[in-house]
This record gives C-alpha cells, sequence and structure tokens, in this order.
C-alpha cells in the first residue's frame, strides 16, 4: 500500500555520494556556522554567481558543500529554492577529499540516534508518544516526525531535501511496528494516510501519553496536519500531565484541549471538571477520549459544553484553567486577549484561579508551516503574516494587560519549553510552550489611587 502512495518520491531518493556541487558564501558569512550554529542559510548570503549556477542547474533537495569565500569547505547542506535558503545538515569542517560518503544509511542512523536519546529518558515518565525527530536540533532539516504509542506515526518534511528522506524513514518506521503514518510533504500534498503494517489481529487504535490512552484517528478521518486538532500536540506533555496535581480537589476548566487529554488528567483528582469547545466534532472528539479511558462515570465529575468560551458562563469561579491555542480561534494577539478579558468579565476566573496557557508559534511548533495560516485570511498572505500567532514573552504581556484592564494581576508561577527537544535543544527558542500563572487582586495603591484632579483640589484649598 505505502509503495504505491510513495511512488512519486521514487526517482529523487538519495544515491551514495561523498562529492557534491558547491555553493561559496559571501566574504565572512561563514561565521553564522562557525560561531552561532545557524543552520538555515538565506540564499541572500551566497554569491550571486553561485545562487545563479544553483538556479540553472541544481533540482531542489540537491545536495550541495557549502564553501566559504576563499574555497574552504564548511558544511553540507540541501539546496531548497521554494524556501530560499540551503538547510545544513553537517558543519564538520573537512576536506572534500576525506568526506565520508553520504547516503539513506547515513541519515538513518542520525533518525536512530534520535529516536534511542528519547526513549531513554521518555519511558520514565511512562508516556510512549513523543516527538522523536525535531528537524535542525537532530541534524535532520525541516523534518519533523512524531510517534505514537509506536503503532502510528506522523512525518512533516517541509523542504524537498527532507522529502528525500521519507521513504528510507518509512523502512525504517515498519521494522520497528508502524502501522499507520501521516504523511505531509511537499510533493504529496499535507493530508496522506499510509498503512504500512496490516494487523493479523485487529487491536483498538490507541495510543498513550503519561499513563492516558487517547484515540487515534478514524479511519475515514483525513485533514490537513495543520488542521488536524484530534492528535494531541506531544509539546505540551509535561503541563497535561501537572494538571492531575494543580486540579487536585479543584474546579477544572479547560478550553480548546485537544482530544480532551487535560481533562482526562484532571478528572483522577479533581473535584469538577468543564471541557469547552467550540466545534461539536472536537467535543464529541474528547467525549469520546473520556469514555475510552474512564468510562461514562467519568460524567458524574465531568461535563462537555459546546459554545464560544469568551461567551461561558459558570455557577462557581474555576480554581484552575487550561487553554490551549487553537490554529484557528485562539492564536493571535487580538484573540488572546478578548477570551482572557471575557473570562475575568464573566466572573470564570478570579482571584486565585491558577491560569495554564499552552502555544503554538506556528502549527505543530514548525516554522515553515506558518504561511499556511493565510486560508484563514482568505488566502490573504499579507493579512496572515500581520497577525501572526502569538510568541513567548508578548504574550505574557498581552495576557497582564488584559487582566489588569478587569483590576487583576498575573504573577508568573512556571514555564515549559517544548517537550520533545529534550535532551537536545534547537539553538533558537522552542516554537511551542506552556506557561503557568495566579491571578491575583489588584495592588494596595491601585485599590487606594487619587486621582489626578482630585489631588490638586485638595492641595489648592490646603494652600488656602
Amino acid at each position: 500500500m505505502h509503495a504505491k502512495v510513495l511512488a512519486p518520491l521514487a526517482g529523487s531518493r538519495i544515491q551514495a555520494a561523498h562529492k557534491f556541487p558547491q555553493l561559496r558564501l559571501q566574504p565572512t558569512q561563514h561565521r553564522l556556522m562557525t560561531r552561532r550554529r545557524q543552520c538555515n542559510l538565506s540564499l541572500r548570503l551566497f554569491h550571486p554567481s553561485s545562487v545563479d549556477f544553483a538556479k540553472r542547474e541544481l533540482e531542489a533537495g540537491r545536495i550541495v558543500e557549502v564553501r566559504r569565500d576563499d574555497s574552504l569547505l564548511v558544511a553540507l547542506g540541501f539546496y531548497e529554492p521554494h524556501l530560499q535558503r540551503v538547510d545544513v545538515f553537517d558543519m564538520t569542517p573537512s576536506l572534500a577529499s576525506i568526506l565520508p560518503t553520504i547516503n539513506e544509511d547515513s541519515f538513518m542512523a542520525r533518525v536512530y540516534e534520535a529516536w534511542e536519546r528519547r526513549r531513554r529518558i521518555i519511558p520514565q515518565t511512562q508516556s510512549n508518544t513523543y516527538r522523536i525527530i525535531n528537524g535542525y536540533a537532530d541534524s535532520l532539516p525541516s523534518l519533523f516526525v512524531d510517534v505514537f504509542s509506536e503503532c502510528f506515526v506522523r512525518v512533516v518534511a517541509t523542504s524537498f531535501g527532507a522529502e528525500r528522506l521519507v521513504p528510507p524513514l518509512l523502512d525504517f518506521l515498519s521494522r520497528r511496528g508502524a502501522e499507520e503514518v501521516l504523511l505531509d510533504t511537499p510533493t504529496l500534498g499535507d493530508a496522506a494516510r499510509v498503512s504500512v503494517i496490516t494487523p493479523t489481529i485487529p487491536l483498538p487504535q490507541m495510543y498513550v501519553e503519561s499513563g492516558v490512552s487517547h484515540l487515534w484517528l478514524k479511519p475515514e478521518m483525513r485533514m490537513s496536519s495543520t488542521d488536524n486538532i484530534f492528535l494531541i500536540n506531544p509539546a505540551h506533555r509535561r503541563i497535561r500531565c501537572m494538571m492531575r496535581d494543580v486540579g487536585r480537589g479543584k474546579r477544572v476548566l479547560t478550553i480548546y484541549d485537544r482530544s480532551g487529554s487535560a481533562a482526562m488528567h484532571a478528572v483522577m483528582t479533581a473535584k469538577h471538571v468543564t471541557v469547552a469547545h467550540r466545534e461539536e466534532a472536537s467535543l464529541q472528539w474528547a467525549r469520546a477520549n473520556l469514555i475510552c479511558n474512564h468510562s461514562a462515570s467519568a460524567f458524574k465529575t465531568c461535563e462537555t459544553v459546546c459554545c464560544d468560551p469568551a461567551e461561558l458562563r459558570v455557577r462557581h469561579q474555576q480554581d484552575v484553567v487550561y487553554i490551549e491555542c487553537h490554529p484557528k480561534f485562539l492564536s493571535t494577539s487580538n484573540q488572546w486577549v478578548e477570551l482572557v478579558r471575557s473570562l475575568a468579565n464573566n466572573k470564570v476566573i478570579g482571584v486565585g484561579t491558577v491560569l495554564i496557557v499552552a502555544q503554538e508559534e506556528a502549527p505543530l511548533g514548525v516554522h515553515d508551516l506558518l504561511p499556511r495560516r493565510k486560508a484563514f485570511y482568505d488566502g490573504d498572505e499579507i493579512k496572515a503574516d500581520q497577525d501572526l500567532p502569538m510568541t513567548r514573552r508578548p504574550l505574557a504581556d498581552v495576557l497582564r494587560n488584559a487582566l489588569e484592564q478587569c483590576h487583576l494581576r498575573l504573577k508568573f508561577l512556571r514555564a515549559f519549553s517544548v517537550s520533545w527537544d529534550y535532551p537536545l535543544l534547537p539553538e533558537a527558542e522552542s516554537a511551542a510552550f506552556s506557561q503557568v500563572y495566579l491571578v491575583e487582586g489588584p495592588a494596595l495603591e491601585q485599590v487606594f489611587r487619587v486621582s489626578p484632579s482630585n489631588s490638586r483640589t485638595e492641595s489648592i484649598d490646603t494652600a488656602l
């Protein structure tokens, strides 16, 4: 089955070689790699003659030698004209004559190393759902692989060079028990779904994260990886697991919680859990996951609500509120401000509430997928670029300012970087993160603050 789907990639597979076309950097530009460890090199950094040669002679995804202005070899990378860059996968300076042979096996060795590195850490948390390949961090640029219980896999390759690694990667995964793979590549599109192995004994299709079971996608479900909110984002694993302790004996509200995962953790210990979604399909999927994991008895202390969270009304102020970003409804500055302010005005959150936010700076934490957001703006790329998802520091400022207008303050408690980067973090900040805050009342100087006009009147009366 998967051989037919991968047929368009058969002609572009990597052939063993140790000499490649050369692209020469402009003077001093090699320092971006040698000093800053930058792995994505814009084509503007190369000599115009090298760029012209590449445009004429090289196809997208071709392996090239990156050389300094004095022709010394400094790196190897994939030439990606549609992304206007070269993706560096090897920065070891060496003579061209002693370069190792580059082939599919050398890349699969990196895949194996990255997977084993995660497996040594993750099993301690009772989880087998995590990201095993995280692009530049694992010297496999533009390739992202999420494993869901080792039976199900999501592969995102945002460049043609990374796409050339997909056929050997599927062979690698099939030898390790993968049954089904979701594919998102430039040639195959963003909604390909491949059955790698058909199990002899059909079992319930589920995956586990931190001891909680989740349903895998139904056979008829096919959707873009950036729109697929029926699978959890492994980046927020630690913050979801923390819901058991934070929500113990408390009233908990989850908003846009994918697959109801945070709610499934909270319902184990919480006094009451409310699950809010704007779309009926997402809400029903969360209900199905709750029943799968806890049976229908979970709804003795848990309820689901389908509404715009900004219009949510509850009988009691919530002790813990978990808010996860949504690709369409909650990612930009205005969307976060409107939601948080509405929750405060509607008395959903107040003094003493623990506020937990989980945000993606880009879909699935992959910056190359940001241009797809233009679909939410009727294809207007300019509008999409002007209204980008919130990043780490600006989101914290936006939340504080929104609650200050409601006479509340935020006290920062803790932040989690992306889980699947451990133990090897990328150079840049992680594109997915979560933050924990405590909502407090206004400061005393705000409560007893005297307006400037009144103070002037009092000073005049004193003078008279």
